[in-house]
């Protein structure tokens, strides 16, 4: 038993890998070419087809270690992998053979591995799929251990060789201290207590396929490999990534497996394993890699075929190939490259063929006594397209072998040849399995026929086909027409005669199954004419139905007759399918009228029975046609009691109960309308004698004490009497029958409606002792009016209970008759309450329910007329009274009397029951019924609060005046009041009840909180104007225009706009409107309070936009035609007019500037400055000297701003245009519509200054502008990066792509950008693109910190790294403002907030150098701030200009709005302000108009105001250059049109730690310098 401490080196084999390394060494010195040659062989295979495969390899080679070893051993048969994905490693143990000098030998080299035949491969190719998974595989066995790819081999390859792409790794294995490896490694310890060989994979990668590929693992693959009993598996990891799992086999024995799971369940296989010998020429084929003189094949088949209906083909793993034979078959396939699918040669052909073989043997093997015909589903399929090459073999093999094997059951289940049985005929379909097996178990047929279980599927019929044709066929390679004729050729049985033998014998039972199967499959052709119908003359056929009859009849012959076997005929159904089949009994109307003349008075129960048995057997219009044409009277009918009776006395109905079972019909023993075609009674008739009426006694008696009771005093007594009549309408007596026997209500009601509707009068009748007549009640009548049901409003009813139709006005309250009308007037129901009998009345009053539909004026006129006839006496017990919305049963007492529409609504809300009554009608209620007044218990007053003056309707809703029901509101007034009550005092106290309104006379009170139209909707409820909808919109909208345009006069008639403000629109309405926080401001400012002027102060803050930003509020108050569009157009204009304001409110038209333009004329230029010329010249070398190479070239130009930068560049292409040395287009790209439009009017000025009398063309290509080629010789396009990137590409801009230069403003911006990579690359002058020169533009030479001009030379990278500076060493702010071209700048710093940052925030600002949007908005809105900004600018000469950069938008308007209110000419500019109005504003503040100009970020760039005296920065920022692109706009000097000095006022806001990064604190030092 092997256990840790075996584990000790084999001094030999330790030898042999240092001698095998020395030997590959050595090998490379003689051939270096071998290490590129081992090196990519190994990488073929590390991608190839053994790459996804290294978890089976690994088990494969495990599997041969085990082919040998003993099984004894601990660990015996056993193969564990383990993969650690803590550590990535993988690890694969086996209980086989250890290493020994030929695995050393196999494993370092390709094609050397020394195979036997039963072995999967002894670590040859396969092995080096492990390079797939990791480049330093280790393999620790108990006779060596040893490593590949270790430092050592790649130091010796490398001295060989100077280092080479790639190594080989599996060629120079080097000795490893197993024991030591052990120590470190748990889990390696772990295997090696009971593993020989464990092979380790460190550093494994494709972790996710590793794990797939253990939880895909296939048991069956322990199939295949015997001496491997148990495969485990694992994953270490987390709690969720670990998984354990193991699959064990089990033999029990014959060739059975169990391949079992770890929960106890599994599956059976049938296994047979074979050694196969190639031929010589078969191994000449696949080459030494394949070759053996014999392999190991196995066929592996499930015991239950549903394992696996599609079979699979596997090299000890599945392949891609699959099969219709349901088995796995397991060899040393020939394979492709990528090891899937199975090659077309004789190496698999010949293999294919013994697996065919070992796979027909092992049929039999799955079948079992139950089903002896299961293995045929296991047989492949033939005659369609085949799954793969395997299947093809296999399904021409097969079949062919097993045809001349005993291979299919016979009847008695014992295997057979197929040649040796005789089945039915295959081109007879339909046939079911069923059906053989019946065929089978007929005593008559042979055992030479296939078991019925053959027949199960159509797949067993096929695979039993095939058997069939290939014992007859001498080729393998059938088609559909050598298969036709085998069938033709091969014993079988035909249809007839497989029915004939079938039906034969003594066995009626197999006879009717043959019959059935030929009724079932009438379709088959000839079918008819199978004999399968015992007769009394041996068997028939379904066509001899015209001369076979069914059954012999006892009483009647008839001579040659052919009839029916009996014992057949007595199988059930049988008779039923034979007359479905067209068979008949001998003619049925001659046996009827053989019967009938048989029949006498004095006939007996049997000879009653055979006649009503021969009726049976007659179609019913035929014996009624026959029958009622019988005089003879013989003819008696079957009666529930069992007896008979004659038919004028018998009746056919249901719903009448045992007691009259001598009058009913038994339909059962006769046919119901034979019955009534020889006198049965079924319906009422017109005349039916008294003598079979079962009352007519009862209705004599009646009539004598009738008679009787009418005697005069001393009349004598009437005895016998006579009738005139003797037939009517009937038979009454059912009706009375029906009522004793509980009958349903609806049958009762049809035979009342029909009864009465004959002819029916009064009968008279004679006292024979004195001969005198009377005229008395018909017999129907005396019926109807006892047992009759007549159809009602309130169900079903004896007439007697039943009022007139005419009655509907209380159709809810009495039982009105629903029927025909003749009836109605027969019975002469009652038509008027007073007609009613009392006990209808009653019973109507003291009903339980009552629909709620009932109209109170007839529920009240009938209660009291009811009362009065039916309670002459005294009051009712109950009668019906309205509760809510419902009419319930109450006594008298408990009901209140309403006689108001209000009393009614408050004991409805109350759920008192009442009744709504007039004046009469209430003294009547409470004398004849007895119910309570209202006022006994409860009274009503009102409750007002807060009650305003009234207002007339027609004033405050002009538009009633216009409708056709204005007289009813024409003297009403409409009052609001705080509270509205009504006071109820009941029983039970005192209750205020709230009310949205009170109409008192013409005035209506209404809650004082209803809005308008709330108001008019009460006013049209409460005097019932009867207005929709859109009658009171169209009310309402008159009010509103007549309001509006009141509005609009009073406006007109105002003398400023403050006061027409004022008119239109609240305080609250305007301050709402205010910029958010303003108000607040400047009340803490201590400008404003409540006496102040909300529109005055909205009309300083907004000016001439006021108007436009009270739009939506112009709509709010019902304004339709509000202008949509304010750019000073003619109908803004008069819609202004109309309010009463000025034309100053509708806008600023937008100025159109052309898409392109030529610029003509000269004007007077300014020369360059001395620092600006040598700019221009090495400018100059840039657009046009090209490198060496042909590249063009590209540079970076830094001049701050204010010193002409611009100027410089537009001047310099202008100047090269002129002399010849560029033509255009040129392209100029900047970042906005601000910086493109200073450059059109540069290059406009400068171009009319240099004086050329030929013309220039602008195009200006940004937001909606298009641009075209240009026709003049000279062309410049200024365009926005946002828009390049939208043309780039459209085709009409191809020409674009190639100017002649680019030039990029503000180009700081371009230097991480993805959108100028796209642009520039476009241009062809990205990275290492040199098409055309690039020329960048910079205003911010100081950028990064004092000193080091780090960042701008990452910047000039993207610019060709060429830096093109006026001076050097960060001097050129000092001597700018030395020449004066820049101002000088005095500093200030006014003191700050503190501000609290996130910690997101913070974070922020150090990486990014950025203030989040929210910062600056908390930093805009400290009043404390904003005060002591506005103080400091409120100081400063009130001549001077000045520029303002404020935290956020909110807090410029805020600021230019209070300056505004403190008489100082300000305004605000931002991303929001229309362009035209941001144009003027602009233009306003260079021209002097407007003296502070405020705005958040827009005016950074882009913006030139030379005349700018002080610039406040109040946004903080942390970005130098941010800081210097404001602090710019105003650092123009006097040589340059602006000002010797500038102040520049920072805000020292307090960031604690971070206020070093602060952006003015780069330019401190500089400013005091300078100043100094």
């Amino acid at each position: 038993m092997a256990r840790r401490q075996d584990w000790a080196p084999d001094v030999g084999l330790t030898q042999e890998v240092e001698e095998q390394f020395d030997r590959a060494i050595a090998s490379y010195r003689a051939n270096p070419n071998l290490i590129t040659e081992h090196a990519n062989h190994e990488e073929s295979i590390r991608v190839g087809g053994y790459a996804n495969r290294t978890l089976l390899e690994l088990v494969q080679n495990a599997a041969d270690a085990m082919s040998g070893g003993s099984s004894d051993q601990f660990g015996g048969g056993r193969v564990e992998i383990v993969l650690d994905l803590r550590s990535a490693t993988l690890y694969c143990a086996n209980a086989g053979r250890p290493f020994s000098k030929s695995g050393l030998t196999s494993i370092a080299h390709a094609h050397l591995s020394g195979k036997r035949g039963d072995e999967i491969g002894r670590f040859g190719l396969g092995f080096k799929s492990v390079l797939a998974v990791t480049d330093a595989p280790q393999v620790y066995s108990r006779s060596v251990s040893f490593e590949f790819n270790s430092d050592k081999a790649k130091a010796a390859i490398n001295a060989v060789r100077a280092p080479v792409t790639r190594l080989p790794a599996l060629r120079t294995a080097t000795l490893i201290d197993a024991e030591a490896a052990f120590e470190k490694d748990p889990v390696l310890a772990e295997l090696a207590e009971w593993a020989t060989t464990v092979v380790k994979l460190p550093r494994a990668s494709n972790l996710e396929r590793l794990k797939d590929e253990i939880r895909k693992f296939r048991s069956e693959f322990l199939l295949f490999v015997t001496e491997v009993r148990e495969v485990r598996l694992r994953v270490i990891g987390s709690e969720e990534e670990s998984y354990s799992t193991s699959h064990m086999s089990r033999d029990l024995g014959d060739g059975s497996f169990r391949i079992e799971r770890p929960d106890g369940s599994g599956d059976e296989w049938v296994v047979e394993h074979r050694m196969h010998s190639p031929s010589h020429e078969a191994r000449l084929e696949v080459g030494e890699a394949v070759s053996r003189d014999q392999v190991k094949v196995t066929v592996a088949m499930p015991s239950r075929q549903t394992q696996l209906r599609i079979g699979e083909f596997w090299s000890y793993f599945p392949l891609q190939d699959k099969t219709t034979a349901s088995a796995l078959f397991n060899a040393p396939w020939s394979v492709n490259d990528d090891r899937t699918t199975l090659l077309e040669n004789t190496y698999n052909r010949e293999i294919l063929k013994t697996l065919s073989d070992m796979f027909v043997g092992m049929l039999p093997k799955v079948a079992s006594s139950d089903d002896p015909a299961a293995h045929l589903e296991y047989m492949p399929a033939r005659g369609r397209e085949a799954l793969s090459f395997g299947d093809d073999i296999l399904s021409t093999h097969v079949p062919s072998i097993a045809a001349q094997r005993e291979i299919v059951p016979d009847a008695t289940g014992r295997l057979r040849l197929a040649g040796e049985l005789r089945p039915l005929d295959f081109m007879v379909s339909g046939v079911s399995e069923q059906d053989h097996r019946n065929w089978i178990s007929s005593p008559n047929t042979g055992n030479d026929v296939p078991h019925w279980r053959c027949y199960a599927i159509q797949q067993r019929i096929a695979r039993l086909r095939q058997l069939c044709v290939f014992s007859v066929a001498e080729s393998l390679e059938i088609n559909p027409r050598d298969e036709k004729r085998a069938l033709e050729a091969m014993p079988k049985r035909g249809l007839l005669t497989w029915l004939r033998e079938w039906a034969e014998g003594t066995d009626p039972g197999a006879a009717a199954r043959a019959f059935a199967f030929v009724v079932n499959h009438s379709a088959i052709e000839g079918i008819q004419t199978a004999r399968v119908i015992p007769t009394t003359d041996g068997l028939c056929s379904l066509k001899d139905r015209s001369n076979v009859f069914l059954r012999r009849v006892d009483d009647v012959d008839i001579e040659g007759a052919r009839f029916v076997a009996e014992d057949f005929l007595a199988i059930p159904k049988i008779e039923e399918h034979l007359r479905g089949q067209g068979f008949r009994d001998l003619d049925p109307l001659a046996i009827l009228r053989a019967r009938l003349n048989k029949l006498s008075v004095d006939s007996d129960d049997e000879a009653l029975t055979r006649f009503w048995d021969a009726v049976v057997n007659v179609s019913p219009t035929d014996a009624a046609k026959m029958l009622s044409k019988d005089t003879s009277g013989h003819i008696k009918v079957p009666t529930l009691d069992g007896k008979w009776s004659w038919p004028s006395q018998v009746v056919d109905m249901d719903g009448l109960g045992d007691e009259f079972g001598g009058r009913l019909l038994d339909r059962s023993r006769c046919v119901p309308q034979v019955a009534h075609a020889v006198g049965v009674v079924h319906d009422p008739v017109k005349e039916y004698p008294t003598e079979d009426e079962v009352f007519f006694g009862n209705y004599c008696r009646w009539v004598r004490d009738f008679l009787n009771a009418r005697r005069g005093p001393g009349e004598r007594e009437i005895e016998r009497i006579e009738f005139v009549e003797h037939a009517g309408p009937g038979p009454f007596s059912v009706l009375l029958m029906l009522r004793d026997a509980g009958a349903p209500d609806q049958l009762r009601e049809r035979w009342t409606t029909q009864l009465l509707g004959f002819e029916d009068e009064s009968w008279t009748v004679e006292d024979l002792d004195s001969r005198q007549t009377y005229r008395v009640t018909s017999p129907l009548r005396w019926a109807v009016d006892r047992a009759g049901v007549l159809p009602s409003t309130r169900g079903r009813k004896s007439p007697q209970k039943i009022v007139s139709a005419a009655m509907v006005e209380y159709e809810d309250l009495l039982p009105l008759y629903r029927g025909p009308r003749n009836i109605e007037h027969k019975l002469n129901l009652p038509r008027e309450l007073a007609q009613v009998p009392s006990d209808v009345l009653r019973e109507a009053l003291e009903a339980e329910l009552f629909p709620p539909r009932v109209k109170d004026h007839a529920l009240t006129k009938f209660i009291i007329a009811a009362s009065r006839l039916a309670f002459s006496q005294g009051h009712p017990s109950r009668i019906p009274a309205r509760i809510g919305q419902g009419i319930e049963s109450r006594r008298p007492d408990t009901v209140y009397i309403a006689t108001t529409d209000e009393e009614q609504r408050f004991l409805a809300s109350r759920q008192k029951p009442y009744l709504r009554a007039g004046g009469d009608e209430a003294v009547a209620l409470v004398e004849a019924v007895g119910c309570r007044r209202f006022e006994d218990s409860f009274s009503f007053s009102m409750l007002i609060e807060g009650q305003q003056d009234g207002e007339r309707i027609i004033d405050l809703y002009t538009g009633l005046r216009s409708t056709y029901t204005v007289d009813k509101v024409m003297n009403a007034t409409v009052a609001r009041a705080v509270h509205i009550a009504k006071r109820v005092t009941t029983e039970d106290g005192v209750e205020d009840q709230s009310r949205d309104r009170y109409l008192d006379g013409h005035t209506l009170i209404v809650q004082a909180d209803l809005g308008e139209r709330e108001v008019l909707e009460v006013i049209n409820q409460a005097f019932g104007l009867g207005l929709d909808n859109a009658q009171l919109s169209e009310v309402l909208k008159a009010g509103l225009d007549q309001r509006l345009e009141g509005q609009r006069q009073a406006a007109k008639a105002a003398l400023t706009d403050v006061e027409r403000l004022e008119v239109f629109f609240g305080d609250d309405t305007l301050r709402e409107a205010l910029p958010k926080g303003l108000w607040s401001a400047l009340e803490r400012q201590g400008l404003v309070n409540n006496a102040t002027s909300v529109a005055e102060l909205f009309l300083t803050v907004y000016r001439s936009d006021s108007i436009r930003l009270l739009a939506d509020q112009f709509r709010g108050e019902g304004y339709t035609d509000v202008p949509t569009t304010w750019a000073g157009g003619a109908p803004t204009i008069t819609w202004l007019r109309k309010m009463g304001f000025g034309a100053e409110y509708a806008g600023q038209r937008n100025e159109r500037q052309d898409d392109e333009f030529v610029i003509p004329g000269a004007v007077k230029l300014n020369p360059l400055h001395d620092f600006q010329q040598d700019l221009s010249t090495r400018l100059r070398d840039v657009l046009i000297l090209k490198e060496p190479n042909g590249n063009s070239l590209k540079a970076m130009v830094e001049l701050p701003t204010g010193a002409g930068k611009t100027r410089v560049a537009t001047e310099t292409v202008l100047r090269l245009f002129i002399d010849g040395s560029l033509s255009g287009p040129v392209l100029w790209i900047a970042q906005s519509a601000e910086l493109c439009e200073q450059a059109v009017q540069t290059f406009s000025m400068v171009w009319r200054g240099l004086a050329d009398e030929r013309p220039l063309t602008i195009g200006r290509l940004w937001e909606n502008n298009s641009v075209h080629e240009p026709d003049t010789q000279f062309g410049v396009v200024v365009a926005t990066d946002a828009k390049l990137v939208k043309v780039i590409d459209r085709p009409e801009y191809t020409w674009l792509s190639n100017a002649s230069a680019v030039i990029v403003d503000e180009a700081h911006r371009a230097g991480g950008s993805s959108r100028y990579t796209k642009i520039l690359k476009w241009l062809g002058v990205d990275g290492r693109s040199w098409e055309r020169p690039l020329v960048g533009l910079s205003a911010t030479p100081f950028k990064g910190s004092m000193g080091s001009d780090t960042q701008t030379k990452e910047l000039v990278a993207r610019f060709g790294r060429r830096m093109i500076k006026a001076f050097e060493g960060g001097e050129a702010y000092r001597k700018l403002s030395q020449m004066g071209v820049l101002a000088r700048v005095r500093h200030e710093v006014l003191p700050g907030i503190d501000v609290a940052l996130e910690p997101a925030e913070e974070a922020n600002v150090r990486g990014q150098r950025k203030l989040e949007p929210q910062v600056l908005d908390r930093i805009g809105r400290d009043q404390a701030r904003m005060a002591i900004l506005v103080d400091h600018i409120m100081q400063q000469d009130p001549e001077w200009p000045i520029l303002v950069f404020t935290p956020n938008v909110l807090s410029a308007q805020v600021l230019a709005a209070t300056l505004r209110y403190r008489k100082v000419e300000a305004a605000a500019v931002s991303g929001q302000t229309g362009r035209q109005e941001r144009r003027d504003v602009i233009e306003q503040f260079k021209s002097g108009e407007i003296r502070v100009l405020a705005n958040c970020d827009l005016l950074i760039q882009g913006f030139d105001a030379p005349g700018v005296r002080a610039l406040y920065i109040a946004r903080p920022t942390f970005s130098p250059s941010a800081y210097i692109q404001m602090a710019g706009r105003g650092l123009r000097g006097p040589e340059n049109g602006g000002k010797e000095e500038c102040l520049i006022v920072d805000i020292a806001d307090n960031f604690g730690a971070l206020n070093d990064f602060l952006g003015y604190r780069e330019y401190e030092q500089l400013w005091r310098e300078h100043r100094a």
